[in-house]
This record gives C-alpha cells, structure tokens and sequence, in this order.
C-alpha cells in the first residue's frame, strides 16, 4: 500500500484532465517503504485503526517527466524510501519504445542515494533544472535539516541516468 505516480494531460488552460490517467509507477519492493506497520487513523476505509490494524506503506513522489537520454529513451525521475531516513534515493522510471513503463528500482538501479556524495544522507525530491543537472536536497549532518545542493545528471553505460558518487565526480572535475 502506498503513494505511486500517475501521469495525465490536461487542457491547454490547464482546468481539466483531456487523458485518463497513467499509472507510471507503483511501490511495492523494500527500498521503496516509507513506514512499516503505519497506523493512519485519519484514513477512513476498510482498516480498523482503532484496533490496531496496520499497513506497510510505500512512497515513490516528486516526478520529473520526460527526461531523454542521448540514445533517446524516455525516463521518468522520481524519489522513493522515507525522507526521514537513508532509504530515501531518486530512481528512474523507463519507458520503452512500445509504451511499457520499467521501474529500474527492481533492477537495484538508484540514480542518486545516501552515501554515494560524501556526508550527504537522505538526498532525494530532485528538480531537473538543466539538462544535465539536478537540483536534490539532502542531510549534511545526521539530524540537520535537508539543504539543497546540485549534482550532475549523467548516463551510465547501458543508457541509465545516474549522479556520481564522489570519486566519479572528482574525475569530472580534474578533466
């Protein structure tokens, strides 16, 4: 159970949806758990939060549509894990040429994530603010406050999108 991301055209004057929506991408797997045994009493439904009934929610937010690689493939960025901890990461969606969506997630394929800059935990939300670069914010100390901070956007040897880690990034910057 969980928040995923769902993609829709609206009208030009931006007033209503002209598409149905798209399901983009769904949480399910591990890295992408917000809370285990998540009790949200402010839900109503089919749970009974009063007598304890839990849930085990996923989190995927914060998409950034359309991103193309230089082969020309089509992603879609977004941050999944909980903000709250080292699980929150920026991962990418896939689409294929006939239309199918693949969350590299299940591959283990994270874009950006905790640890990979040094000092930086918790880094994740991205805002694509130029072509090659992402605009995340992150953690510099272990309670501080998330702080914004730019890193590159690059493209890995089979065509994924991915930001380096700090030794990869030292070698860009000594070219």
């Amino acid at each position: 159970m969980g928040v995923g991301i769902v993609e829709v055209s609206l009208s030009p004057d931006l007033s209503r949806p002209v598409t149905p929506p798209r399901v983009l991408v769904k949480p399910s797997l591990d890295v992408q758990l917000y809370e285990r045994n998540r009790s949200m009493p402010w839900q109503v439904g089919k749970r009974d939060w009063a007598a304890g009934e839990t849930v085990d929610w996923h989190c995927i937010e914060a998409p950034i549509g359309g991103v193309v690689s230089p082969e020309g493939t089509t992603y879609y960025l977004d941050s999944f894990g909980s903000y709250k901890d080292d699980t929150y990461a920026v991962g990418a969606v896939r689409e294929e040429a006939d239309g199918t969506l693949t969350d590299l997630a299940v591959e283990g394929h994270a874009v950006l994530r905790s640890g990979m800059l040094p000092g930086i935990t918790s880094a994740g939300h991205p805002s694509l603010v130029a072509p090659n670069l992402l605009v995340s914010h992150g953690r510099f100390s272990p309670h501080g406050q998330r702080q914004a901070f730019f890193v590159p956007l690059l493209w890995d040897d089979v065509g994924r999108p991915f930001c380096p880690d700090r030794d990869q990034l030292v070698s860009l910057l000594e070219r």
